[in-house]
């Protein structure tokens, strides 16, 4: 029996066959393109926010630039007073055996001599031992606090222990700071001179602007009288001492440490890149 559908059937087919192909395109071409947004989306919002970050960094270079260089200028001005001028040469040519004993024993020796003449030193021997590494302590005052076992029980309230912390600060932070090492050339001379050239020698070098340490002053005779006293007999057959008038010289050992550190390199924050 053959049925016709009537024309509202075939509307109603129509409108389901269309809605069947719009779900199917859905689900087939629409929903992986969807999630595939969704995907990007989140990739998006993370790498923005990772750019956000990079771009805040990026932002605060120069600061950051600025602050590095003012603080290289500052301790380049610190650090000027080991580069010292005695070592001019090895400073300048490390490479071509700058640091070697020798070099540095020649440098010092000839730093040293104009000052020597100027003072009028007699100079009896120079010994330099090998060049070395040498640790530069922080000088520093450290106090000796008296406390005693009925002092801390009276002191209930803790003032004592406040005025003792505050007492001993700078002593406990010096303490606790890592001291370096720097480059080191002693100088042990033995020279007769008279007491006036001596000091004016030691002022010579307490007034240099580089690194220079007077470690150590022996003087033999203290009374600077060599070259002045003669013995002679007296009229009884006793020895007598005659001391003549002007200036005399004595032997004196003086060790004198030259301190020496390579230059600081400006550092390259890559600029103009």
């Amino acid at each position: 029996m053959k049925m016709e559908m009537s024309y509202r059937d075939k509307v109603i087919l129509i409108v389901l066959l269309i809605l069947l192909i719009l779900v199917g395109g859905f689900f087939a071409l629409i929903k992986p393109k969807y999630e595939a947004w969704q995907a990007s989306k989140s990739v998006y919002e993370t790498t923005k926010v990772e750019w956000d970050g990079i771009e805040q960094k990026k932002s605060a270079i120069p600061n950051m630039q600025k602050a590095i260089k003012d603080d290289y200028n500052e301790y380049k001005k610190t650090a000027e007073i080991f580069v010292n001028n005695a070592f001019v040469t090895v400073n300048a040519d490390p490479k071509n055996g700058g640091y070697e004993n020798q070099k540095t024993s020649y440098e010092i020796d000839k730093y040293l001599q104009p000052m020597i003449d100027e003072c009028s030193l007699e100079v009896n021997g120079m010994t330099l031992p090998a060049v070395s590494a040498q640790t530069i302590s922080y000088y520093y005052y450290q106090p000796d606090v008296l406390t005693y076992s009925l002092l801390e029980a009276a002191d209930v309230n803790g003032n004592f222990n406040a005025e003792v912390g505050e007492i001993m600060k700078e002593t406990r932070v010096l303490s606790e700071r890592t001291v370096g090492d720097v480059m080191c050339q002693s100088v042990q001379l033995n020279v007769n001179t008279t007491k006036e050239n001596l000091m004016l020698f030691l002022e010579k070098l307490d007034a240099d602007p580089n690194a220079v340490r007077i470690a150590n002053v022996n003087i033999a005779n203290y009374a600077f009288n060599d070259g002045l006293t003669s013995t002679t007999t007296g009229p009884d057959g006793q020895p007598i001492t005659i001391t003549a008038p002007g200036e005399g010289t004595s032997k004196v050992d003086i060790t004198i440490n030259f301190y020496n550190a390579k230059p600081i390199d400006e550092p390259n924050l890559g600029e103009g890149a």
